[in-house]
């Protein structure tokens, strides 16, 4: 049987790529926060998630089975600049989500961020002590806080993920590619870490965990560590583009800079364990992206 499934941030870089590749058997309903808009003949309907009784009004005439909360304020340097808003946005709607699926007995999938702890540690299980050190990833733990003080049918996912956005939302792999083709320098750190994921993965393992009932925290990501600068290295070797415009930088040089972890790794064997999954290696992980390339 087919389940209603909403997914909030349909205009986002998560959203954007489910609406693109979209062949799930479920039947999803597309909110974001633009005017009712449409992106390859879905239809978008705007919706303000800090509005509790505009959500309430909304769910008691779609009645889904399932949320995916994707929409949030994603971009660190603002979320310091506008904390307000970035408040608003990523933790108080959550919290209306995280309500109104208790009430409506809904499941909650939450895309949450690798920005949540401070990035003292090597690697990072579900079950690791949280510590977020900025704005957003306080913002989003705040998110996770509402989710498990209210829910026990939720998934929270937390992760790390490129692939090819939109005018409205470009991801890292964007911001490599678009440089690159038109030979402008860029500069990449040498002094963080992270494990990302393609969205298209991420996309198909978010289903299969919905699938099969699960609920809990996973870590989706792929298997090696790397730094940023090695990943935008990895990125110009695949697609044939000259890596010699790749500078390699170090954040603990910026002057002003927003607090970052250095070390974003998350570790996955929850994930592999549960899915049975041999690796997700990075490498692999981008030749899905250069796959999906629309030239």
């Amino acid at each position: 049987m087919k389940k209603k499934i909403i997914l909030t941030g349909a205009t986002g870089l998560f959203g954007s790529n489910i609406i693109r590749n979209l062949n799930n058997k479920n039947i999803l309903i597309f909110w974001g926060h633009k005017k009712k808009t449409k992106i390859k003949g879905h239809e978008i309907h705007k919706i303000d998630l800090t509005k509790y009784s505009e959500i309430e009004r909304k769910l008691k005439k779609i009645k889904p089975k399932a949320i995916i909360h994707s929409a949030a304020l994603t971009n660190v340097d603002l979320c310091e600049q506008e904390v307000i808003k970035a408040y608003n946005l990523n933790s108080k709607a959550t919290e209306n989500l995280a309500i109104l699926c208790k009430k409506f007995k809904i499941k909650m999938i939450y895309l949450s961020s690798d920005q949540i702890y401070n990035g003292k540690k090597r690697a990072y299980k579900e079950d690791d002590k949280i510590s977020p050190i900025n704005i957003y990833g306080i913002t989003k733990f705040l998110g996770e806080s509402y989710i498990r003080s209210n829910l026990k049918n939720f998934l929270i996912i937390r992760t790390n993920f490129f692939g090819f956005g939109t005018k409205l939302r470009k991801s890292l792999s964007d911001f490599i590619l678009d440089n690159l083709k038109k030979r402008r320098k860029i500069y990449m750190y040498t002094d963080i870490f992270f494990n990302p994921l393609y969205v298209g993965t991420l996309i198909e393992y978010i289903f299969k965990l919905e699938s099969l009932n699960l609920t809990g925290i996973f870590n989706l990501t792929s298997d090696q560590k790397i730094t940023k600068y090695r990943f935008a290295v990895k990125i110009a070797k695949k697609f044939n583009l000259e890596k010699k415009l790749i500078i390699p930088s170090k954040i603990s040089t910026k002057k002003n800079k927003v607090k970052r972890p250095s070390n974003m790794f998350l570790t996955n064997k929850k994930l592999k364990k549960t899915l049975k999954i041999a690796n997700i290696n990075i490498n692999d992980e981008i030749s899905k992206l250069k796959g999906n390339y629309e030239y």
